[in-house]
């Protein structure tokens, strides 16, 4: 991995002059024990060597390369922190310094290429659900502006009602998606007026009946009124705010820090772990006519107490365990043919009254079905473990050394499958319980 930097006089140097031999000594002054053939950086305790090599034209324009051989995600980290300190300081005071080539940042920009794929896609898959299930088939009319739905007209050459209703947010660039959500409108407010406020309706409706007429005129954006009643997905505006600013510097792959990556790569996780939320939920009330969750919780207590029945009726005898089974099937039985599965209150009475009336043999125990404990740690560093050119070995999966703290703290390290961070969606900053065995 590669960055080439060109360095210039400034306007202003006094002494425009040797400049090789200058370069050469800031570098020293910058990292101590650099040679004429490596610089030496250190960081964490550790030292690593990087080779570059430095030349000048009759214009006493020098041109610095400097190379890192490491993996690319400890190399990209290494390499950033060098460019980085070499542009920024007084040590260049005289000079302009320009970045002409970057692979250290075009790294970064990759790595965050997917979760900021998976921002968009959620994002629309968000859009999509709410607008459909709230407005039907002719969502893109009752919810796009004038000016929105007259470009994609435009981009779609004069497209179908059908082919907008089926893919109008793949036809928005990603302002026009902000736009979309967060712009405020008043809608309908001739028709309010006409009808719900007509002169007729007026002397009959009460105050407060207005009052709640006028609110729904007021001006609103799509996203709170979609998401009204759920705090984290209307709050999530000021975060889009800030994945624009990281989407724009990955999308024109711009110059990149290895602490502004990490702010990126952490954000990202936050704002993606939101909209999975939202999705599950979302789907959660889409595909089942009620909501079973509380009771199907319920459910699962209940089976848990059958299982706790049935192991301790092993140490009891085959005709406990007959017994045992049997009084727990024809139990179950009669709650599905009441269909209690259809109020949770009803269930829990159910379950209360009938499914703890096991046998009194099985009451007399032997053993209880222990959970595993766990406890919790702070993560406080998050590195990519290093394979080295071989990269990672056949059957094994890419591990991270997390660096954590517990509540004493204490830190300690360990490794951590890479996909289980980012299932998780964890990150530096966040809590992560880990079993005490």
């Amino acid at each position: 991995m590669e960055t080439n930097l060109m360095i210039i006089w400034k306007q202003k140097a006094l002494e425009k002059k040797f400049i090789l031999p200058k370069i050469k000594e800031m570098l020293k002054l910058i990292f101590p024990d650099t040679n004429d053939e490596c610089i030496c950086y250190s960081e964490n305790n550790t030292t690593h060597f990087l080779q570059y090599k430095i030349t000048k034209d009759e214009s006493d324009t020098v041109y610095l390369k400097i190379e890192c051989k490491y993996s690319e995600a400890k190399a990209a980290t290494i390499l950033s922190n060098v460019r980085d300190k070499i542009c920024g300081g007084d040590y260049r005071k005289d000079y302009s310094i320009i970045c002409t080539y970057d692979e250290a940042s075009l790294s970064f920009c990759c790595r965050l290429m997917k979760p900021l794929g998976v921002f968009e896609r959620r994002l629309r898959q968000v859009m999509y659900l709410t607008t459909v299930k709230a407005f039907g088939y002719d969502w893109v009319s009752k919810t796009f502006p004038n000016d929105l739905l007259s470009k994609l007209k435009d981009i779609t050459n004069g497209g179908s009602d059908e082919k907008l209703t089926e893919s109008a947010f793949e036809y928005l660039n990603y302002s026009d998606i902000v736009k979309y959500l967060f712009d405020e409108k008043r809608e309908n407010l001739d028709e309010v007026i006409d009808s719900e406020l007509s002169e007729e309706n007026m002397e009959k409706l009460s105050k407060s009946e207005i009052i709640d007429i006028i609110k729904k005129i007021r001006k609103q954006s799509i996203w709170s009124k979609l998401f009204a009643d759920n705090k984290d997905l209307l709050t999530l505006k000021d975060k889009i705010d800030v994945v624009r600013k990281y989407r724009n510097d990955t999308m024109h792959h711009h110059k990149m820090s290895d602490s502004y990556f990490r702010s990126a790569k952490a954000e990202l996780r936050s704002v993606n772990k939101t909209l999975n939320h939202a999705v599950y939920e979302i789907e959660r009330k889409l595909y089942a006519p009620q909501d079973y969750f509380s009771v199907l919780s319920v459910v699962g207590e209940t089976i848990l107490q059958m299982v706790k029945g049935i192991c301790n009726a092993f140490d009891l005898g085959i005709a406990n365990i007959f017994n045992t089974v049997n009084q727990v099937y024809e139990k179950l039985q009669t709650m599905i043919d009441n269909t209690y599965f259809n109020d949770e209150n009803k269930f829990t009475k159910l379950f209360n009254a009938n499914m703890l009336e096991l046998p009194n043999t099985v009451t007399q125990n032997k053993e209880e079905i222990t959970i595993e404990e766990k406890k919790k740690y702070h993560i406080l560093q998050i590195f990519e473990e290093d394979y080295g050119c071989e990269g990672i070995p056949d059957g094994q999966e890419q591990m991270c050394s997390v660096i954590v703290k517990d509540e004493n703290g204490d830190e300690k390290c360990i490794q951590i499958p890479d996909s289980y961070l980012k299932e998780h969606y964890l990150n530096e900053g966040d809590i992560i319980e880990i079993p005490l065995s």
